[in-house]
């Protein structure tokens, strides 16, 4: 039994650092192009003539034409576009480092350190502010999209992105797990100082 578990977290912890250096070897060059694609001239987002207004409420499935999104506007749209990317490429690396480190410390036999219960609790804290982030994000580029938009064939409605709210309580109940397991923690230190 004992050795089928350490395969177990062997397995899990290969996973999580390929997990992490995938987030390194894309996020890195994909954050640096999204600060490039903010500061781009209006001339260079064609783009945004597409199947990207397909995002987070906006439902607009087909290549719009040409003129529907005003040049000037489409700078606006593109920057609330990519600032998901900054939403999303935090959270990532937030998460699969804490999970590194959290399996680290079990892989050491050292599961009920404090540290971890630190790590589920950000673990938790990165999660659910990212999804109420997303739902933010996902009101402000839905009225962008509606305010940038202008086509008389076309009515775009944009509703409240509520699916970004599904992880949140999940992650309240990691949460609760991280305020245990802190619990558990420390009493296990008040029972090994009385003996």
């Amino acid at each position: 039994m004992n050795l089928h578990e350490n395969r177990i977290l062997v397995a899990m912890r290969k996973m999580v650092n390929l997990w992490w250096w995938v987030a390194v070897a894309l996020g890195t060059p994909c954050m640096i192009a999204m600060l490039s694609l903010i500061t781009f001239a209006p001339g260079r987002l064609p783009m945004l003539q597409g199947a990207v207004m397909d995002f987070y409420g906006a439902s607009a499935l087909w290549t719009l034409p040409e003129g529907a999104i005003e040049a000037t506007l489409q700078v606006t749209l593109a920057r609330a576009l990519y600032g998901l990317m900054a939403i999303e490429a935090p959270a990532a690396f937030i998460t699969v480092y804490q999970l590194k480190k959290i399996l680290e410390n079990v892989v050491n036999k050292t599961p009920f350190v404090i540290e971890n219960a630190n790590r589920t609790r950000i673990l938790g804290l990165t999660i659910i502010g990212a999804a109420v982030l997303r739902f933010v994000h996902g009101m402000v580029v839905g009225r962008i999209a509606e305010n940038v938009v202008h086509l008389q064939e076309l009515n775009l409605t944009v509703s409240p992105p509520f699916e970004q709210l599904k992880p949140v309580f999940f992650w309240f109940l990691v949460l609760l797990l991280a305020e245990v397991l802190r619990y558990g923690i420390r009493l296990q230190e008040d029972a090994d100082l009385t003996v």
